[in-house]
């Protein structure tokens, strides 16, 4: 399977663009879309799922374009947004089976798949409660869920570990993993941690344009022997700050232990291993 997004623009007006001459070719596997809000992730993903046109440009799904064809994929498609709504009136099982029903989803396997996704979701003991009663975390499990109704060859996730714990992020980086072998996944996160754990390639954002696309050792090569960590007084913050890119600062005692990154090795710092977290924050703020 493979997806091409060929020179793809979002113009909301002369002067406002969501996405600019934006191409990427994806293969499967997961891939991890990270950017600061308003680089045009959201933007990118409505349109790969047919819930927005393009201004310009074209994408290509095993030869078909989709942005004239958008059924070719929709059939083919699991896509959870950032704002997911539910039905507080229904019941876990309810609600999976009235999306069944909007998938065209269903034969006389379809209360088995449901319970195997509540399950994988660990929903299963709440499922006959109204969705009303859920937690944040509950309902963006059960959103996971109806993304996989349709056992779907092409996965978009917008942000989808927001309000889970640690535990039930872990849970779903599994569950995304086991599927990667024969699906494209596309996942957007805030969270670089998860990007960083489950991601096969990364690509970075802003303003609407790619910035960086490659696999996460390759990002992270982007600030290799450029990551230090400096002890200095508090005072001196704000000095150091106009000079060199700060990524992180923890306060000890009456030290601030700064993370920077820089060409140069200040008097005092020691060298650092890098991580996606440190690329990204060099990539996004040059």
């Amino acid at each position: 399977m493979r997806l091409e997004i060929q020179n793809i623009s979002k113009r909301y007006n002369r002067e406002k663009y969501g996405l600019r001459d934006f191409s990427l070719t994806l293969g499967t596997g997961i891939l991890g879309l990270l950017g600061p809000n308003g680089a045009g992730k959201s933007t990118l993903m409505k349109i790969i799922a047919t819930i927005s046109r393009p201004t310009e440009g074209t994408i290509i799904l095993d030869g078909i374009d989709i942005t004239k064809n958008p059924n070719s994929i929709r059939k083919l498609l699991g896509y959870l947004p950032q704002d997911f709504g539910v039905y507080p009136n229904l019941n876990g099982y309810e609600f999976l089976e009235y999306i069944a029903a909007m998938k065209g989803v269903g034969g006389k396997h379809l209360k088995q798949r449901v319970e195997q996704l509540l399950e994988g979701v660990n929903l299963i003991e709440v499922a006959n409660k109204p969705i009303g009663t859920y937690s944040g975390g509950m309902k963006q499990r059960l959103g996971i869920a109806q993304v996989l109704l349709n056992d779907p060859k092409v996965l978009i996730f917008d942000e989808p570990t927001v309000g889970l714990d640690p535990e039930e992020r872990v849970r779903f980086r599994n569950l995304i993993s086991e599927l990667a072998d024969s699906c494209i996944v596309i996942l957007s996160s805030h969270i670089v941690s998860d990007i960083e754990t489950i991601a096969d390639e990364v690509a970075i954002m802003k303003h609407g344009k790619l910035i960086k696309k490659g696999f996460r050792t390759d990002i992270i090569e982007t600030v290799n022997n450029k990551v230090f960590e400096l002890e200095m007084d508090s005072n001196d913050l704000s000095a150091f700050k106009e000079k060199h890119a700060v990524v992180n600062t923890v306060r000890k005692k009456d030290k601030i232990q700064v993370r920077y990154i820089s060409e140069e090795l200040v008097s005092g710092a020691t060298l650092n291993n890098s991580t996606l977290e440190d690329a990204y924050l060099y990539l996004t703020k040059n």
